[in-house]
């Protein structure tokens, strides 16, 4: 039975008016939740590093960590699998290096650390200061770390966009699973429009 027959079949203006007031409620508080939710995931935590002179805006649920060869790197911890990465790595350079140099150099060295590398595309990449640096869109494979937890082979796929400032290359990296790159690719936009190096 329809709202609309069920007031034909007798309803009191009171019930009528009681459960127009209780649809419209339902649908504020569904909309409350969708915007709290938005509020929630375009939280950003800002990180600045005065030794380098880099500083960028990261979500704030993503986990920080700066233990390896690069100035920042953040995880989304909350992911199963795989966890998507953004990164930002300085490269120390002559003063005759040029960008596509370095995206060369890059090639070779995970070529030998990451399984089933391979480079798909190197294109001019436009940074909102509307300079030009180089994008590196590459994939690999990661297995498991733990020998005691089976799984399947993960395919991952990575972006790099490099620019050569203050006689170093700055590399800033995202990489997701290959089944979440393009939706996940805005969280990188995001990390680049605030790098400041």
């Amino acid at each position: 039975m329809s709202l609309f027959e069920a007031s034909r079949s007798g309803l009191t203006l009171r019930q009528r008016w009681a459960t127009y007031l209780t649809l419209l409620v339902a649908l504020g508080l569904f909309a409350f939740g969708l915007s709290r939710q938005s509020a929630a995931l375009s939280r950003k935590t800002f990180y600045s590093d005065t030794e380098t002179g880099i500083s960028v805006s990261y979500p704030a649920n993503w986990l920080r960590d700066r233990s390896g060869d690069y100035v920042l790197r953040v995880r989304d911890m909350a992911r199963k699998g795989f966890k998507t990465t953004l990164q930002v790595a300085l490269i120390p350079i002559g003063a005759d290096v040029q960008t596509r140099n370095v995206a060369d150099r890059l090639t070779l060295s995970r070529a030998q650390t990451l399984t089933d590398y391979s480079v798909l595309a190197i294109e001019p990449y436009v940074l909102d200061s509307n300079e030009i640096g180089i994008g590196v869109l590459y994939t690999y494979v990661a297995r498991e770390s733990s020998p005691f937890l089976q799984g399947l082979p993960e395919v991952i796929v990575g972006y790099d966009v490099i620019k050569i400032a203050r006689g170093q290359a700055v590399v800033a990296t995202f990489r997701a699973e290959a089944g979440l790159y393009e939706s996940e690719f805005h969280v990188f936009e995001d990390f680049l429009r605030s790098l400041v190096f």
